[in-house]
């Protein structure tokens, strides 16, 4: 019997990118939105992004690596190396090209005056010819936006994946062991030993290049390892699922810990290594909070998922792809005209969350999904 958990997770979580992004745009990019960022308000919905910004890419990490575990036991790797490129190289170019461009020119900071003829004959030739260079302001890097995550999968498929098949079953099985007898430490070890080695000295969530951002690369690559091991021995979900209690505890306990760490160090969480002590807690905090919030994830949702299906799950089966590509560049677009409606920040941001979503869908529904070209350009087959 197929359980549907998993897909009801990675569903979740490209939905919530939505909401996500909004409040970041809102209430971190200067020049996006007028709103109160001091109000109480502003207050919970930072609390919600540093709710779920630690671990809800990560968990997305995880079931690719489940989904390519799947995948090796259908296909070959040639196969799934032809299929990726369909679904990850082409999106990451389209949106390189096309989509990233004007997303990056109706940019808040974005300070010459705007208009299409500007944007074709003088912004978009430089922006190509610099397209792998100058990515977070000065630094050396592709330019692929909110695509990282497609950059960073299509890394490990390539390399990490490739290393993974050479090892034989027994090693993996091996390697799954081990995880499998420290299933509530080794995890958390992974992703603050990520953060406390690689991190300090390419921090954690400070610009997705792959050539200057190691340790979020490492972090991520450790939860796509352990979806990838939780498919060769399912003992592991078992294993979760056996400790629920302990997880949710810990979750709630390291979820307090970093609130209050957070409330000291504001931006600065991950970057302030000043204090070597303080920084090492803070990546322990940062590990254990990490794997209990995906681990409380999948118990919960294996608990009251992993029989239900219906014609949505099916239909996000296809359209999650293009939601995560065009949710974001709609919400920079919306931000032209909705933020100058000067609504109050619950107004705004349900507002700007509603229209995001209704928009999104509706680019999907009718200028994608009939075109077996423009599918082809989101990933999706002919």
């Amino acid at each position: 019997m197929r359980h549907y958990d998993f897909d009801w997770i990675r569903t979740i979580v490209i939905l919530n990118l939505i909401p996500l992004h909004v409040v970041w745009l809102m209430l971190f990019i200067p020049g996006y939105s007028q709103v109160d960022t001091t109000s109480m308000t502003a207050l919970i919905l930072k609390l919600y992004i540093s709710l779920v910004s630690s671990w809800h890419m990560p968990l997305l990490f995880l079931i690719s690596g489940y989904c390519a575990a799947i995948s090796l036991g259908k296909r070959s790797i040639k196969n799934i190396n032809r299929e990726r490129t369909q679904s990850l190289i082409i999106p990451l170019d389209v949106l390189m090209e096309t989509l990233g461009p004007l997303q990056r020119y109706l940019w808040p900071t974005h300070t010459d005056s705007r208009s299409f003829t500007d944007f074709f004959i003088h912004y978009l030739p430089f922006h190509v010819g610099t397209i792998l260079i100058g990515a977070c302001g000065s630094r050396l890097g592709p330019r692929w936006e909110h695509l990282w995550f497609i950059a960073y999968l299509l890394v490990m498929i390539l390399t990490v994946l490739v290393i993974l098949l050479r090892l034989s079953r027994a090693r993996i099985l091996a390697i799954a062991n081990l995880l499998h007898r420290h299933i509530v430490w080794l995890p958390m070890l992974g992703f603050g030993g990520a953060m406390a080695t690689v991190g300090y000295v390419w921090h954690l969530f400070d610009c997705q290049t792959l050539l200057q951002d190691w340790g979020h690369f490492i972090y991520n690559l450790w939860a796509f390892v352990i979806g990838y091991l939780m498919y060769a021995d399912a003992r592991l979900l078992e294993a979760l699922r056996a400790k629920s209690r302990l997880f949710y505890s810990l979750f709630l306990a390291s979820l307090l810990i970093r609130l209050l760490l957070l409330s000291q160090y504001q931006d600065h969480f991950y970057e302030d290594t000043s204090d070597l002590g303080l920084y090492l807690l803070r990546s322990a905090v940062t590990g254990v909070h990490t794997w209990s919030a995906i681990a409380t994830v999948l118990i919960l949702a294996h608990h009251h998922l992993a029989t239900l299906t219906n014609p949505f799950l099916r239909y996000m089966g296809r359209a999650s792809l293009p939601v995560y590509i065009l949710h974001h560049p709609v919400i920079v677009i919306l931000g032209l005209y909705i933020p100058q409606l000067g609504l109050s920040i619950l107004p705004e941001f349900l507002v700007l969350t509603i229209l995001t979503t209704l928009f999104t869908f509706l680019t999907y529904e009718f200028l994608i999904k009939p075109w077996s070209f423009i599918r082809l350009g989101f990933g999706m087959k002919p």
